[in-house]
């Protein structure tokens, strides 16, 4: 039995606004979903290859010297100094000018800064050294003038990890190289209690193995 009649349900449309729906939505479902992961893909890529490559400037402007290392700018640090500025000061981000020039990649400035006197070994206000900071954003050029200015291969950064172990995990290289040739011990861990020679091994970083196991055996 039928309760409705088709007619009953038609309302009515007349002087309503009609939207235009020709290719709207005529994506499959599928290529939808193609389109959402590509876009977190490049928003990881963006973040993976340009916000790590360097770290983000300030809101506000520090001071004369920090920002003078920020850029590389020797005559303005020279400036500085010669104004009163104290070398091993603290900026706003709890961080001295010689771990600015190293984290900005600034080389002319790191050995300016060095022969002027900065502190290599000195802890900015989150734990990070120089050396910490040249490893992290992957300079080798300024983890090299740091070691042969005193920096400390063993000093804890940071993470509370040593920088032969932050060099392992992240695979570099250059870095450990620089780290074994200036001392660095080998045996030591991390919280997790695990040592570079684990990393390398639960990362794949094979030269680093072997680099680990040709410095362990020197020690033998």
């Amino acid at each position: 039995m039928r309760i409705f009649h088709s007619s009953l349900l038609r309302l009515p449309t007349a002087g309503l606004l009609r939207l235009p729906t020709a290719g709207l939505l005529r994506l499959p479902t599928s290529g939808l979903l193609c389109l959402l992961i590509g876009g977190l893909i490049s928003v990881a890529l963006f973040y993976a290859v340009y916000a790590q490559a360097r770290p983000l400037p300030p809101v506000v402007a520090d001071t004369m010297l920090i920002e003078a290392a920020r850029a590389g700018d020797i005559v303005t640090i020279n400036n500085a100094l010669a104004q009163g500025h104290t070398l091993n000061r603290r900026g706003l981000a709890g961080r001295t000018a010689l771990q600015i020039a190293s984290a900005w990649g600034q080389v002319a400035a790191t050995e300016h800064l060095i022969k002027k006197g900065a502190d290599v070994n000195i802890r900015a206000r989150d734990g990070a050294t120089a050396l910490y900071l040249a490893i992290i954003f992957d300079n080798p050029t300024i983890a090299a003038a740091l070691l042969a200015a005193g920096a400390n291969p063993n000093q804890i950064g940071q993470d509370n990890e040593v920088p032969l172990i932050i060099a392992t995990r992240k695979g570099l290289l250059a870095h450990v190289q620089l780290l074994l040739a200036a001392g660095a011990n080998i045996e030591a861990g991390d919280y997790t209690g695990r040592t570079a020679y684990d990393w390398a091994r639960d990362n794949r970083h094979r030269a680093i193995m072997t680099l680990l196991e040709q410095a362990e055996h020197k020690n033998d």
